[in-house]
């Protein structure tokens, strides 16, 4: 039965599901059906290979099952119905894998995963107060607007500007508009009309 568990990433929950190990015959096994909806509405797939048998082997079986599946991993060639981007993490022993797939150790693994989400993370804060935590999750390339829309509704109605500190912005607590694109540790204090 799939698992599920959460990968905390400065603050940002990051839900995991646990397939069970993918097996020549997968796709058409009693639970393949229900474990293939699971993988199509996912936002990444991790594919772990055991570095101490051949990878490789392990890999081209996995890519063949779930691409019977319409399951099509980030740069393999003739798209499927859910192309999905995809890590590849070798464990027990890290060895490398000859593939167009991102890959990485365990010690790389949340680092990994986090970027090939395209995901920032910024904290809001009301003026004179600290930074809330945890901080806001947002797609890379998201905007101060985005960010107000997300929070509350009456933000982005009364924004009046908002104030950044962080790696989006040149200077600590300079003042932006809605169109200003956000990046991770960014911390926003909105002001309101």
């Amino acid at each position: 039965n799939p698992e599920q568990g959460a990968m905390d990433y400065e603050g940002v929950k990051i839900q995991l599901v646990e397939i069970p190990a993918v097996f020549d015959g997968f796709y058409n096994s009693e639970k393949g059906p229900s474990l293939f909806a699971i993988m199509r509405e996912s936002d990444l797939i991790v594919v772990i290979l055991d570095g101490l048998e051949n990878p490789l082997i392990q890999l081209k079986l996995i890519e063949h099952e779930l691409r019977k599946g319409g399951i099509i991993l980030d740069g393999m060639p003739k798209p499927g119905v859910y192309p999905k981007k995809c890590v590849v993490v070798v464990n027990k022993k890290f060895s490398y894998v000859n593939t167009i797939h991102k890959i990485c150790s365990l010690e790389d693994f949340k680092q990994t995963v986090w970027d090939k989400l395209e995901l920032v993370y910024v904290q809001t804060k009301m003026p004179g107060k600290k930074a809330d935590w945890p901080p806001v999750c947002l797609k890379k390339g998201s905007t101060v607007k985005d960010l107000a829309e997300r929070v509350h509704k009456d933000f982005l109605e009364k924004f009046k500007y908002a104030r950044i500190w962080g790696p989006s912005v040149k200077h600590n607590a300079t003042s932006v508009g809605l169109e200003h694109v956000l990046d991770s540790k960014d911390v926003v204090e909105v002001h309101l009309k």
